[in-house]
């Protein structure tokens, strides 16, 4: 659990570096990954309303923001961004 640890803490530091406060809704673009599990358990921790996506779909990305009110899109990546 320590790789987790120290991913979710690097997340949790991204996310205030993007801006992205406690409480506001965030579409989390990600698949089945470290990375993507990180960004999650980061999100939570900071009381962030989670919309999943998948990756890929792009064309769903701007309907989903807009009928869920989503102000951040959150990515996560095979190498850990």
């Amino acid at each position: 659990y320590v790789d987790l640890v120290a991913a979710v803490a690097a997340q949790r530091a991204a996310l205030g570096k993007q801006g992205v406060a406690p409480g506001e809704t965030v579409l989390l673009a990600a698949d089945y990954s470290l990375s993507a599990t990180a960004l999650l358990l980061a999100l939570v921790a900071q009381a962030n309303i989670v919309v999943p996506a998948l990756p890929g779909r792009e064309h769903e990305l701007a309907h989903r923001a807009a009928i869920t009110g989503a102000t951040h899109l959150a990515r996560a990546t095979d190498d850990g961004t």
